[in-house]
């Protein structure tokens, strides 16, 4: 089977400004006033939006309209025509009333109070600019950074040309897949959360041939597979023909183990501190009916051992045959098929698709104090944001002339160039963080903070990283000296390189030029 996944088409106009006017022609026709929901859905019956548009989502899971939406009415609600007193109604002013909006007065008004906020930089004001997973009135997540790369994403790259096979195999050779690390569980994927009777259920039906859900799996190179659907039915296989089951509390730390050998070792199987027996825990059909299956393990199963290692389980397995050296169909198929209620990040699924001793070296460099400190003293973030920003980091200094949004294609094609590096060049990528790291042990806490949100500042880190670094790369040195708070803070306020965050942020144009900024404001190390 084969199937064609598009990734989101740029929109016209300058993303959430183009709902400017509709946004209020729907509250116009709602009476003046209506629910988020009703708005939405009013704009969708006005402007005739497919169900395409209506689907597509954040990298967060949030719906991309409802998001867009809703930053088009902070910025009307700025301008003075909805008004935001009542929470969960979106009103009309008396100037809304009677307001029409072009787009270009749209984009106007959207200049006008970013660089109003701006101006208000030493006050903790809720006019973010960060189009994406900012708190809004329908309460969308706070997070910790400000990414432009989150809202520039939204553009048009090639279409995926994908396979879709199915494949039937036995739960012995499922077993042996697992045993010799051929199939891996991706790190993002949740801990094995079932209970004994649960997977005891599963083994039964097996046995019985009864059908069970199919499996995915993505196919990242030949005879290597990630699960995307179907972790919890794996493991209790796993576990069952180990005739083993992991106790809860301890869980999580043998997902890390698993990570770390590719299978639980034979020593760690076998202590009854990480777990008990697996013996099937079934319920009687009927009264004085006891399950004939009740209490076996694989070991005891008899007869019906060969029966549960035959049976088979559909695997689907999913590749990308082109573009060649593009991986970025894997968010989509990830995030499309992976039924955990997961909502997936970019590096989490990068960490698990390009895992190498270069990443092994972010991972630690992640964990350095002077690193900690530039992020406000943050712990490390659980989807792994902090890692992609010292990714991002490098990339732009080592392969920007290379650069074509979006941003996500870019990371992944450096990361697996990457792949390539060997321990020389990983430790001069590692002594050179650190001597940048040192080189702003005199900036004060906050330096990469946007000081009117306390947000750390994406770009300004990957510009400032990239350009004071640039001069040590190209002569195969490490940098030496001092990045200048006042410099810094000269960057950060300059026209040049705010204009190039306002639109299309992610377009080649505007990332070199906020580097040529950077360059020419920052000394070199």
């Amino acid at each position: 089977m084969k199937t064609i996944v598009n990734q989101a088409r740029k929109s016209e106009g300058g993303r959430f400004l183009k709902y400017f006017g509709p946004l209020l022609d729907a509250l116009r026709t709602l009476g003046g006033s209506g629910t988020p929901d009703d708005a939405v859905e009013r704009i969708v019956l006005d402007l005739g939006l497919s169900d395409e548009t209506r689907g597509e989502l954040l990298a967060s899971g949030e719906s991309r309209l409802r998001n867009q939406v809703a930053w088009a009415r902070f910025y009307l609600v700025q301008e003075g025509l909805i008004d935001a007193s009542l929470r969960g109604t979106w009103s009309l002013t008396e100037r809304g009333r009677s307001a029409n909006i072009s787009l270009e007065e749209a984009k106007e008004i959207r200049r006008r109070w970013v660089r109003f906020f701006q101006d208000q930089r030493h006050t903790n004001t809720a006019g973010t600019d960060g189009e994406e997973e900012t708190t809004m009135a329908d309460g969308s997540e706070v997070t910790w950074f400000e990414d432009y790369a989150d809202e520039g994403d939204d553009v048009q790259i090639e279409e995926y040309d994908i396979t879709a096979a199915p494949n039937d195999f036995n739960v012995l050779t499922i077993y042996s897949f697992l045993e010799s690390g051929a199939v891996r569980i991706p790190g993002f994927q949740r801990n094995y959360v079932w209970d004994l009777g649960r997977a005891s259920k599963l083994i039964e039906s097996l046995i019985l041939g009864l059908p069970v859900p199919q499996v995915f799996l993505y196919e990242i190179e030949r005879n290597k597979f990630l699960v995307i659907d179907g972790q919890q039915r794996l493991m209790s296989i796993y576990y069952f023909i180990k005739q083993r089951f992991p106790r809860k509390d301890k869980r999580a730390e043998l997902r890390n183990i698993f990570d770390e050998h590719g299978k639980i070792p034979e020593n760690v199987i076998h202590d009854d501190s990480y777990f008990e027996n697996f013996r099937l825990k079934l319920s009687e059909t009927l009264p004085n009916h006891p399950n004939r299956f009740k209490g076996l393990s694989y070991a005891t199963l008899g007869s019906y051992k060969t029966q549960l290692e035959l049976r088979t389980i559909r695997n689907v397995i999913i590749k990308q045959n082109s573009p060649q050296g593009d991986d970025s169909s894997m968010f989509e198929v990830f995030n499309r098929l992976n039924t955990g209620g997961i909502n997936l990040k970019p590096q989490e699924i990068r960490t698990s698709m390009y895992h190498s001793t270069f990443y092994e070296m972010l991972y630690r460099a992640n964990s350095l104090p002077a690193w900690r400190r530039l992020l406000a003293g943050r712990e490390p973030d659980l989807h792994m944001k902090d890692v992609e920003i010292l990714l991002r980091g490098f990339a732009v200094l080592i392969d920007v002339e290379n650069y074509a949004p979006s941003m996500v294609k870019f990371l992944n094609q450096f990361s697996r160039k990457c792949r390539a590096h060997n321990a020389e060049q990983n430790r001069y990528l590692s002594d050179m963080l650190q001597s940048f790291l040192q080189a702003c042990s005199d900036l004060p806490e906050n330096a990469f903070l946007n000081k009117r949100n306390g947000r750390f500042n994406v770009a300004l880190y990957e510009s400032a990283f990239a350009a004071s670094c640039e001069a040590a790369f190209r002569e195969k040195r490490m940098p030496n000296g001092r990045v200048s708070d006042q410099q810094l803070a000269q960057l950060e306020t300059d026209k040049e390189f705010l204009d190039a965050m306002l639109e299309g942020t992610t377009q080649t144009k505007n990332v070199k030029a906020r580097l040529d900024r950077a360059k020419a404001i920052l000394a070199p190390l």
